[in-house]
């Protein structure tokens, strides 16, 4: 499987009649919902007692009202957390590829292009520890944790690549509107894009995240004439911004070669922030990457002009990002809890 579940290239069904039938269904289960209401609300069971205190009969079915206001609150927030995971379901396609680099074979559902649904699961902190059951998609986890720009910390989109757990995906190339990867130093500090398109996570949630765990990086590349192949290291880390987001890697496996060796303990590099070698090389390159002299790979650059490029490939057409916990299993996850 390779780039798939960013939705790029991804076969595409009509889904105005599942909304329209979605719609309905909604419709239909909130009037429900009224009406049961209603019927509540006037029952009165009255004894002896009751009919010589008014005062208790009136606090009686306060009280009856009241729980059957929790209850239809309970109802309705159910209702939309099927209705959530089922329009997620129906707007996702399907496609069943084998991985390239293990012997798995996967059903995978992408998400509609032109839009994002969330899925919410507070239970967790992380794409890695999703049930094996669970669609590829953007999720949010915990609670919102916003930066300066109102990105989330916290929302992220996650991909079923390979065998075992889920993996985060921190950058993404290949949508047919190209974002602009030519940014400030604050915009590759704090994010940019959109996560089911073309967008890059942020240098200070990546480092966040690479802080507390060692994670494994992935890298998936498809060319302009179909080829795909892929990359792992198994140790990825990002120092702050203090040092400039300076990158460290290791343990390299794959069908493509090492296109990072080179950029090993780079800084990273904008137009307006790194060393006068980084700057000139994010200057001719049109993007931010760990520069130094310049590159020998570079999956920020600008594709109008060749510039998305990993040593001798260099007509690539998508390209993605990935990470996931170095020693996490589908079996630490704890199931049930969603």
């Amino acid at each position: 499987m390779l780039l798939g579940s960013s939705g790029l290239g991804a076969p595409r069904q009509s889904n105005g009649p599942i909304l329209q039938q979605l719609s309905l269904i909604r419709h239909k289960i909130t009037n429900l919902e009224i009406n049961l209401y209603h019927v509540l609300s006037k029952v009165v069971f009255l004894t002896d007692e009751d009919v010589h205190n008014p005062r208790r009969e009136q606090q009686e079915q306060e009280q009856r009202q009241k729980l059957n206001n929790q209850a239809v609150t309970e109802s309705l927030k159910n209702m939309e957390s099927l209705l959530q995971q089922l329009v997620a379901s129906q707007i996702c396609s399907e496609n069943k590829t084998t991985v390239q680099g293990s012997n798995h074979t996967e059903e995978e559902k992408y998400q509609k292009e032109d839009e994002m649904v969330v899925i919410n699961r507070p239970a967790k902190a992380d794409c890695s520890e999703l049930d094996d059951d669970s669609l590829s998609g953007v999720y949010t986890f915990l609670e919102p944790e916003l930066n300066e720009i109102d990105r989330n910390f916290n929302q992220r989109f996650c991909i079923f690549a390979t065998d075992g757990p889920a993996w985060t995906v921190i950058q993404n190339r290949g949508y047919k509107n190209y974002e602009n990867f030519n940014r400030s130093w604050d915009d590759y500090r704090a994010g940019f894009g959109n996560l089911t398109k073309d967008f890059w996570f942020g240098n200070e949630f990546l480092h966040k995240i690479l802080y507390d765990n060692d994670h494994l990086l992935r890298i998936e590349l498809e060319d302009k004439q179909g080829q795909q192949a892929w990359a792992e290291y198994g140790l990825f880390r990002m120092d702050s911004e203090v040092y400039n987001y300076q990158l460290t890697i290791d343990e390299f496996q794959g069908t493509l070669p090492d296109g990072l060796e080179y950029h090993n303990k780079m800084d990273f590099s904008t137009f307006d922030h790194g060393t006068n070698k980084g700057v000139s090389c994010a200057v001719n390159s049109s993007s931010g990457w760990w520069f130094d002299g310049c590159q020998e790979s570079n999956l920020n650059g600008d594709p109008e002009t060749g510039g998305i490029m990993w040593l001798n490939w260099l007509d690539l057409k998508r390209c993605r990002m990935l990470i996931r916990p170095r020693h996490v299993t589908l079996e630490d996850n704890d199931i049930g809890d969603d």
